[in-house]
């Protein structure tokens, strides 16, 4: 397991010139549950977080014989106090070793992104990690990040954390 701190979280979520190996983000990683909180705070002074929505992840654990999968969506995005017409679609992902969900193949954890009911061409990724296992090995947390394209008139990226329902 590998504890990471705000300035490793920032440095990944704003693609900083200096960040840890793409390879951490498919270790066990774990952080203090302030982080979530730590990191508001920076993306706010950088205009960054003025957007939000509600993230729902379907799981399939499956079992040990099989890796498991993951897909999901974001909607209710409010923007600057708005209420916007979005969704991005977290289309089906792999289940990899220590909880990383991840491109499990070809054509696989693509974003659709959604905007006034138009859906978009699935250009880019997104990815994750499981948190937090039970006593029956079973995570209570997601985080992820994702990046999305509606053609050439707009991108967006992310980041989302998600809690055991």
């Amino acid at each position: 397991m590998i504890y990471i701190d705000t300035s490793v979280a920032l440095a990944h979520l704003l693609a900083e010139d200096r960040q840890p190996p793409g390879s951490l983000w498919e270790e066990t990683l774990f952080s203090s549950r302030l982080l979530e909180y730590e990191i508001w705070t920076p993306l706010h002074a950088r205009g960054l977080a003025e957007a939000c929505g509600e993230a729902v992840l379907e799981v399939d654990f499956r079992d040990a014989t099989a890796p498991g999968t993951v897909e999901g969506s974001i909607s209710g995005f409010i923007l600057e106090g708005q209420a916007k017409d979005w969704s991005v679609a977290l289309e089906t992902a792999a289940i990899g070793t220590h909880g990383t969900i991840f491109l499990g193949g070809v054509n696989t954890a693509f974003t659709r992104w959604t905007i006034g009911g138009v859906e978009a061409e699935p250009v880019a990724t997104w990815r994750g990690q499981f948190h937090e296992a039970d006593l029956d090995s079973t995570p209570s947390v997601a985080t992820g990040r994702f990046d999305a394209a509606h053609g050439d008139t707009a991108r967006i990226s992310g980041a989302f954390g998600t809690v055991r329902q």
